[in-house]
């Protein structure tokens, strides 16, 4: 536990910060007259810059075997980028700022994972280090939201901003004693040709479980890049109660976690996947039928359960069909995956529901049930090989 801990509070900070400034970036961006297509189409700029970014993170980490080192680059850049928010003026100023910051954060989880995965020794083990830092990662997002609905009562988003730019450096604190986990480098590895690295995306499917986080990504990332427009704008609820309401996801995600880690040990890591894409396309029909905060509360509830299925499940398949000395670079590829989801999602969703929000919603349901069938066919889990 005391190896596990401060990894643990940092992701609780880092998490904390990053979400949170996801959603008040929608709300600065409007407030500066920008069009519903222009604030997905920066979220589908924050998505392809983590795209290319994660999975290099993950190869560095692997090559230079020093962890520790990315994860504080992370923190301290974060917090410095994320002050430009405030006095960014038109639109060309979000999109820059936008890649800088997804830069350095998308270095945070691959590396994260694959240093959590390195505390453990049996296969059991890693799932259970795992699910502990998404918990980190889910509790952090709830305490943002939290503290999002309680400043914008009293607040405007850009003074909000400030409120959080502390986070970001108390993340760097507990990083600072984070140990490494004896990891030996082998970098002669990292140098193996695309057919070793063809051999592995082979192996039990793992390229169907990119796949598939790709299409799942790109339809909850769709739903959630007008989730706050959506809500204030159509549905009518303020903006703080948003923020309340949007706690809701990270609050089920907590406890969804430790269970699906337990449901991981018995039904395995594809199925419990593919549960998750599953629940995650019932998102969109709550969220479509919403008719007040209840409908809403009910569409975060299936979104918070619905993601500790799916990430638990997709990054233990990754972990338990990658090579023991590249867990970053085939976890920083299923972040790249996801971040491609989200790239493709937003713009995606801002040309569907400039014709319709119910249209929008039915296209984000199926790809996100697309990924669930091609799991279930195509992926096996590592102990049936």
């Amino acid at each position: 536990m005391q190896q596990r801990l401060p990894l643990m509070i940092s992701a609780t900070f880092f998490f904390t910060y990053t979400m949170s400034l996801s959603v008040l970036r929608q709300f600065l961006m409007r407030d500066a007259g920008a069009p519903i297509f222009l604030i997905s189409l920066t979220s589908t700029v924050n998505g392809g810059t983590a795209i290319l970014m994660a999975t290099i993170w993950g190869i560095l980490s692997d090559r230079l075997g020093r962890r520790k080192f990315f994860l504080v680059l992370s923190c301290i850049m974060i917090g410095i980028i994320g002050i430009m928010y405030v006095y960014a003026s038109n639109p060309l100023d979000f999109v820059l700022i936008t890649v800088a910051f997804s830069m350095f954060s998308s270095a945070f989880r691959p590396v994260s994972m694959a240093l959590s995965s390195e505390y453990a020794v049996s296969t059991s083990s890693k799932t259970r280090e795992l699910s502990f830092l998404n918990l980190s990662n889910s509790l952090g997002m709830f305490i943002g939201r939290v503290i999002l609905g309680f400043t914008l009562l009293m607040l405007s988003p850009h003074k909000v901003v400030f409120v959080f730019i502390p986070v970001a450096f108390l993340a760097l604190i507990p990083v600072l004693r984070v140990r490494e986990a004896g990891y030996v480098k082998m970098a002669e590895r990292l140098h193996e040709s695309g057919e070793r690295l063809l051999h592995f995306l082979k192996r039990n499917g793992l390229w169907t479980m990119y796949l598939s986080a790709f299409l799942r990504q790109t339809g909850i990332s769709g739903i959630m890049s007008l989730s706050a427009i959506y809500i204030t704008e159509n549905i009518g609820l303020s903006k703080s109660t948003m923020g309340f309401l949007s706690a809701v996801n990270p609050l089920v995600q907590m406890p969804s976690h430790l269970f699906f880690a337990r449901v991981i040990g018995r039904i395995g890591a594809k199925k419990t996947a593919a549960a998750g894409m599953a629940l995650s396309a019932l998102t969109a029909v709550l969220f479509l039928g919403a008719r007040s905060a209840k409908g809403i509360a009910a569409g975060y509830m299936a979104i918070g359960f619905a993601f500790g299925a799916f990430i638990n499940g997709s990054a233990s398949f990754v972990v338990q069909n990658s090579p023991e000395t590249r867990k970053g670079q085939f976890l920083g590829m299923l972040s790249s995956s996801r971040s491609l989801g989200s790239t493709f999602g937003p713009a995606l969703a801002g040309v569907l529901a400039s014709f319709s929000y119910s249209l929008m919603f039915a296209v984000m349901a199926f790809l996100m049930l697309t990924g669930c069938v091609l799991t279930l066919i195509f992926c096996k889990d590592a102990d049936s090989s």
